[in-house]
């Protein structure tokens, strides 16, 4: 199938249609997604940073809570926490004895790691922390990959859909988790606090454009990508989309 056509056609679906935050395009994409790197459900979000923020609130971190992180992690681990309130706690170590402890000493909102280097402790960190009864968030390297099981050792797995992802989306977050709850959370955290079935129920959706447009225009271009086996574009999926020739005005105006 030829790429340029089906994105043609999922941007004229996004900029005809009438919907809430989340829309078809939102849906459907985060479906198949989640189901790439073998988890149950999916939350495709206009950015990466959107996608954090919607698992943190779902568990609860906030003012007065602490999160464990590694020392040597990428900034958001610890960034985006602190911007709710809660304090991160860095680990020199991560192995699950040492998890363990630290769980038992701080009592965190969430335990918050990197994939990088650790798929193989995932499975015994998971069973630590669902034994201790505390969240384990995946940042799943930052990027997005195909077929990495991580959402089996997680409660939430967090992936971006911008450069350097097998699907270059241009701008966009995806959680992905194994839990109905977790993903029902988010859902309705990223979604103006809308659960399931609501969406254009508020007379002002159609002046709200910001996360409305973004997140189905992120979406259609993950679909487009997703049903051609376009992945691992070497150019900003968005970009094709700037090739037509430009209008210009003046001899309209002579």
């Amino acid at each position: 199938m030829d790429f340029c056509k089906v994105l043609k056609e999922k941007e004229n679906a996004v900029l005809t249609g009438q919907w809430g935050t989340i829309g078809p395009c939102s849906l459907e994409a985060g479906a198949k997604l989640a189901k790439l790197t073998g988890g149950s459900y999916g939350l495709l979000c206009h950015s990466y940073d959107a996608a954090y923020e919607s698992v943190l609130r779902h568990f609860g971190v906030r003012q007065g809570t602490c999160v464990l992180v590694a020392a040597v992690s990428v900034p958001s681990d610890a960034i985006l926490p602190k911007l709710l309130g809660s304090a991160p706690v860095f680990l020199e170590k991560t192995d699950p004895e040492k998890i363990l402890k630290a769980i038992r000493s701080f009592k965190p909102a969430a335990l918050i790691l990197d994939a990088a280097g650790r798929e193989s402790q995932l499975p015994a960190l998971y069973e630590c922390c669902q034994r201790e009864g505390v969240p384990f968030i995946v940042n799943a390297e930052g990027v997005f990959r195909r077929e990495t099981c991580l959402p089996k050792n997680a409660d939430a797995v967090l992936y971006s859909l911008e450069k350097g992802s097998e699907i270059d989306a241009g701008k966009g977050g995806l959680v992905v988790t194994d839990s109905e709850p977790v993903y029902a959370g988010a859902y309705a955290y990223h979604n103006c606090g809308r659960s399931f079935g609501e969406g254009c129920s508020l007379d002002i959706d159609g002046y709200i454009g910001g996360d409305l447009r973004v997140t189905e225009w992120t979406s259609a271009v993950a679909l487009a990508i997703m049903e051609t086996g376009s992945y691992d574009r070497h150019e900003t999926s968005r970009a094709v989309l700037l090739t037509d020739e430009p209008v210009f005005a003046g001899a309209a105006l002579a």
